[in-house]
């Protein structure tokens, strides 16, 4: 198992008030990731961050993602969930508005197509000042043919509210607190026969070069691994 740690390639906010205005790393706010729900008339901030995957060796097998955000402020006087969903459209982030992805390509709704699928992390009231970890593998299934990773960072659910904002450190800020994204992964190199250890689970690889899995705990007598695995 190999570890990879990638820090933000792109990063831009949408802002619905303008929503012909493009924010990326150069033009907007140069040190925070923003989210806010609609409030006062159409007020809804959303931010897309890039990672760069061409250091992820090709037909690599991720085994986890981990994307992490220093929280730096909010607002907000109750709990808030801020929820993480891949962008499923090619975004040019010199270029990116809330109403377009690129140069005369919009949104097929504005403010963003993304997949349905999330990863949440929830901020208590007061909120913490901490680094906060979205667990993001469910979300990408095929990372071993892409390029780079498109999140939008959201309320998860945009409920109306006065002047709230919810902020953490984005592209500019100091390296510890950027954001980044931890994948742990193992190379494609396995042949039949091939068995390898994760946590208490067996993982082995049968006949036809299908992964296979074996759930139990090691080294107990309790629901312990037994029987025998062949290929």
């Amino acid at each position: 198992m190999a570890t990879l740690t990638l820090n933000l390639l792109h990063q831009a906010y949408l802002e619905e008030p303008t929503p012909t205005s493009n924010r990326d790393e150069i033009t907007g706010f140069l040190d925070q990731v923003i989210t806010e729900p609609v409030g006062a008339g159409a007020s809804r901030f959303r931010t897309l961050m890039q990672f760069d995957l061409a250091t992820l060796p090709a037909g690599a097998i991720v085994t986890a993602a981990v994307l992490t955000l220093s929280y730096h402020d909010t607002d907000a006087t109750v709990a808030r969930v801020i929820a993480l969903h891949l962008i499923n459209q090619t975004v040019v982030y010199t270029q990116v508005t809330w109403n377009i992805y690129s140069t005369g390509n919009n949104w097929t709704l504005a403010g963003g197509d993304f997949n349905a699928a999330k990863a949440t992390v929830t901020l208590t009231s007061p909120a913490i000042l901490a680094a906060y970890d979205w667990n993001v593998l469910s979300l990408v299934a095929d990372w071993d043919a892409a390029t780079v990773a498109d999140f939008i960072v959201k309320y998860d659910v945009e409920t109306p509210t006065t002047g709230e904002l919810t902020q953490f450190d984005g592209f500019n800020s100091f390296n510890v607190a950027r954001p980044r994204l931890v994948l742990t992964y193992r190379n494609p190199d396995i042949t039949k026969g091939h068995l390898w250890v994760e946590t208490t689970d067996i993982h082995y690889v049968d006949a036809n070069a299908a992964e296979r899995l074996q759930t139990g705990t090691l080294g107990g007598a309790t629901g312990a691994l037994g029987g025998h695995i062949w290929v």
